[in-house]
Parts: structure tokens; C-alpha cells; sequence
């Protein structure tokens, strides 16, 4: 709660399986703009073994709830590497629309990577979870 007092526009959050309790990963929202409305999320799940067993997309999906009801967001972004095809999957499960690439964006082992954008409005979450 200290650091929340700190940081009122950083929500991080870890990912514990629910029947050890053991931490996995971390799922995020960084508001970028209170007036506007506007988050940013971000999640990683460490070691490949919780990889593709849903973890991620049910933290995900409880991030953007917490965003769009908790927070009253109107809008959530992400950044991804375009060659990271089962997120990029996750995040469309999820909701989130294509909006942009920026190609060659991210220099990172002697390569150069797009970076995809996606964002999600509160309007289409809402539409998608038989929300008024």
C-alpha cells in the first residue's frame, strides 16, 4: 500500500498459482493519462513451464477488469514483438485490436524486431462481457 501511495499511477499485480501460491509472474497497469482515461498494460510469466496453460489470459482478463471497472478506464494499450505469435493471440482472446506496427522498432540480439501496437476500449470490453 506504500508504494501504491507512491506511485498512484502504477498498479502492479503478481501472477500465484492457486494451488501452491507460488509467484509466476507479474500483470501491470501504468496510467499514462487520469484525464484521459489511458493505461498501459504489461504482463510476463517467467519460466516456459506456465507458458500456453492460460495463466496469462486470465490474468489479463482480471487486469482489464480491474482497469475498466476499478480504475474507470476508457482505454488500455499494449506494445508486443511482432514475432510473438501466442501473445499476440492471448491479447486478441482478450480484445485487444491491431492499431499499428513500427517497423524494425527494437534492436535486441543482433536483429532488428517490429513492435506492435494494440489497444482495447472500454466500449468493446464491455460489448464482449455482457457488460451495459
Amino acid at each position: 500500500m506504500e508504494r501504491r501511495a507512491e506511485h498512484l499511477t502504477d498498479f502492479p499485480f503478481g501472477i500465484h498459482l492457486l494451488t501452491t501460491g507460488q509467484f509466476i509472474g507479474y500483470v501491470g497497469l501504468w496510467v499514462v493519462s487520469w484525464a484521459g482515461a489511458e493505461a498501459f498494460v504489461g504482463i510476463g510469466i517467467g519460466e516456459r513451464a506456465y507458458w500456453s496453460q492460460g495463466y496469462g489470459t486470465d490474468a489479463m482478463r482480471l487486469a482489464l477488469r480491474f482497469g475498466f471497472h476499478e480504475l474507470n478506464l476508457e482505454r488500455i494499450s499494449l506494445e508486443t514483438n511482432g514475432e510473438n505469435a501466442r501473445a499476440i493471440r492471448a491479447y486478441e482472446k482478450c480484445g485487444f485490436a491491431h492499431e499499428g506496427t513500427q517497423r524494425e522498432w527494437e534492436g535486441r540480439d543482433g536483429r532488428r524486431w517490429h513492435v506492435i501496437s494494440m489497444g482495447l476500449l472500454r466500449s468493446d470490453w464491455e460489448r464482449a462481457n455482457g457488460q451495459p
